[in-house]
């Protein structure tokens, strides 16, 4: 092995408080010609690097599990679970291909897309009322999705950090019932005058001689 490589060597696996002992070596190598002055130069600058300290990284905090959100009341949660799913916002026939809380979170889809055309709440507002958990909203979206239901539209801010995604709704069918399917009842404001009838006991007759009489044969002879 060349001298300069065994000088190398011995920088790299010397304890640093070592590395002053090894330069000296390799500095009266130089003095009597074993090495080039470019090679005792490299040799320096690598002992000088090795004696640098090394900046002290602090580690970064592990990132703590994010606590699933809790309802505080999970009986009231279940009823509105259930009521919206039951509300008829999907045709039956679209309804019976999920479950009691993907059909609630779609009730909170098809609500906002009835609203404002689009639906763009975050997947913990949409969770939070339709009553059901996150991953359950995530699979009523996954869901629709893949039955060609819905579109969705991801908006990435950077590689850790989402905005809300805009979900519309393409099928045709949910589209013509969201808009012909539901009728509100309205209210008449002036509704048509109906008369008022008063009903009265029969008055009874205290003289029983009062009571009409009918026509004699004499009277009907007469008149005839």
């Amino acid at each position: 092995m060349p001298l300069f490589d065994t000088f190398a060597l011995d920088i790299e696996r010397s304890p640093r408080e070592h590395l002053d002992h090894v330069c000296s070596n390799f500095w009266r190598a130089y003095q009597r010609g074993e090495l080039t002055e470019d090679e005792a130069q490299s040799l320096a600058e690598l002992a000088r690097d090795r004696q640098r300290p090394k900046p002290s990284f602090k580690p970064l905090p592990s990132p703590q599990p994010r606590r699933p959100p809790r309802s505080p009341d999970r009986q009231r949660s279940l009823e509105r679970r259930r009521r919206l799913s039951a509300a008829g916002m999907m045709p039956p026939g679209l309804a019976a291909q999920f479950t009691v809380g993907e059909r609630a979170v779609l009730y909170v889809i098809a609500r906002q897309v009835k609203l404002r055309g689009q639906c763009d709440l975050y997947i913990d507002q949409i969770a939070a009322f339709a009553g059901v958990g996150r991953t359950t909203c995530r699979n009523a979206q996954r869901a629709a999705k893949r039955l060609g239901l819905i579109l969705i539209d991801e908006r990435r801010l950077s590689a850790r950090y989402n905005d809300a995604n805009k979900v519309t709704i393409i099928s045709r069918e949910w589209l013509v019932w969201l808009a012909h399917g539901q009728k509100e009842t309205v209210k008449n404001v002036n509704p048509t005058h109906q008369p008022k009838f008063r009903w009265e006991p029969p008055k009874q007759i205290r003289n029983p001689q009062q009571a009409v009489e009918p026509p004699s044969d004499t009277n009907r002879v007469a008149s005839g």
